[in-house]
């Protein structure tokens, strides 16, 4: 009798790695290159807001004071101006951003058994999270700065005038530019508070690809 054949075999699937596992080598991916970036990034916003707020609070110092004794409008702007870059680049020096925390501390965890793996991997995705909430916060804090910046120089320049009921400037149409630069410095102030901070991104980022990643992945180590 003719041998039997036996029927052929259906291809394998592909292996699919599992998902634990490709979860963490997302966020090694992300999450430790962070902080550092971040530092650098930090460190020159401190130099330059430092450099630049006391250049301008020197050049306060060229103009006198008026007659009564009280400061001139320039020295005033310039020194306001001044101490607003100061206070930017110290702010920036106390207060890091979380990114930079908890990167770190992702970074430090160990990852040689499946537990600290596991572990390593919820500690990352919460930090994610919480690395989005303080980028939310600190595009606020940007905008209200911003926008404190871009009044602060008009209110000093017409003073007199808001104040005191003192005629405008000649020509008006330098009052005109002058609000109308106050006004677009106000409009990119507001921007940050419509879009989202490159935390969120990198959260919102690692969700999608999480997500795609869930159908057909493996879920054991």
């Amino acid at each position: 009798t003719a041998a039997v054949e036996a029927p052929a075999r259906a291809p394998r699937a592909a292996r699919v790695p599992g998902l634990w596992r490709e979860r963490l080598r997302i966020l090694n991916a992300s999450l430790p290159p962070l902080a550092e970036r971040s530092r650098d990034t930090r460190r020159t916003d401190i130099l330059v807001n430092s450099i630049s707020g006391a250049v301008t609070i020197g050049l306060g110092f060229v103009f006198s004071s008026r007659d009564d004794g009280s400061p001139h409008p320039a020295q005033v702007l310039l020194w306001s101006q001044g101490g607003l870059l100061l206070a930017q680049g110290l702010a920036a020096l106390a207060f890091p951003p979380a990114r930079e925390r908890l990167s770190d501390e992702f970074s430090a965890m160990p990852q040689n058994t499946v537990r600290l793996r596991h572990a390593r991997v919820r500690f990352g995705e919460e930090a994610l999270d919480r690395m989005a909430a303080d980028g939310a916060r600190r595009r606020v804090i940007n905008a209200v700065v911003g926008i404190a910046a871009a009044l602060i120089p008009v209110g000093v320049i017409y003073s007199d005038q808001i104040f005191n009921g003192r005629p405008w400037p000649e020509p008006p149409e330098l009052n005109v530019i002058a609000v109308s630069i106050s006004g677009i410095a106000v409009v990119q102030a507001l921007v940050p508070l419509f879009t989202r901070s490159a935390e969120e991104r990198l959260r919102d980022e690692y969700r999608s690809r999480v997500r795609m990643l869930r159908e057909g992945a493996e879920e054991p180590d």
